[in-house]
């Protein structure tokens, strides 16, 4: 393979991954941090000679800062080459990363997939129509628990129209009372003469059939 087929990927050539190219990246960014370093001793050393044969040796002194300045650029150089190196080694962590991230969302969708390919919608209703019957089983139990024993012996309907019954009896009761109700005749009667006796009696003895016949009047209304 040609050295330009190397250069620019021929067809057999290998991919390369993302942690390999950072890897080679380092090592460039190494290799220039070093070149750097030698520049800057070159750089103060040149300004040394400078500054040495300023009044003496004027053209030693320009020859100095030549190389001084031939340093100077040189570094500008490398440290424009450092900082794009660095930016793609950021890129290719930031690619890196989001393949891990792709691949961790395959994996977890491919689990879900097995997860959900013995279930269906159907399957699901059956299961959750199956817990809402034995929640209602279950609730109709804890009532029949909690429900005090003995309770079935009596009617409730039953003991309440006995009730309205004895209360109308009551008030059937009450209202024949009130119609038999007699007052006794007082102990303590004023004294009246002899001649007026009889008229007297009479009179009572009316008054009593009176109340009597109207006493007899109702008992037949009642038992109609």
């Amino acid at each position: 393979m040609s050295a330009l087929s190397r250069m620019f990927g021929g067809s057999k050539a290998q991919k390369e991954t993302p942690q390999a190219a950072m890897l080679k990246i380092q090592e460039t960014v190494d290799i220039l941090t070093k070149k750097q370093e030698y520049l800057e001793t070159q750089i103060e050393k040149e300004v040394a000679t400078a500054r040495k044969f300023a009044k003496t040796n004027r053209r030693a002194a320009l020859n100095a800062l030549k190389k001084k300045k031939m340093y100077t650029d040189q570094l500008a150089h490398l440290d424009g080459t450092i900082a794009t190196l660095e930016s793609q080694r950021a890129n290719l962590d930031n690619a890196s990363l989001n393949m891990e991230a792709m691949k961790a969302m395959q994996t977890a969708t491919s689990a879900l997939k097995n997860a959900h390919k013995n279930m269906d919608l159907d399957q699901v209703n059956k299961i959750k129509d199956e817990i809402d019957e034995q929640q209602e089983i279950a609730r109709t139990i804890s009532e029949e628990i909690s429900r005090p024993a003995g309770q079935d012996m009596f009617d409730e309907d039953e003991l309440l129209a006995e009730l309205n019954e004895l209360e109308g009896e009551a008030d059937d009761d009450a209202i024949l009372n009130r119609v038999l109700d007699i007052p006794e005749p007082s102990s303590e009667l004023p004294s009246i003469p002899s001649s007026s006796k009889t008229a007297a009696k009479n009179t009572s003895q009316s008054k009593k059939t009176t109340d009597e016949e109207d006493q007899i009047a109702a008992l037949s209304m009642w038992s109609n």
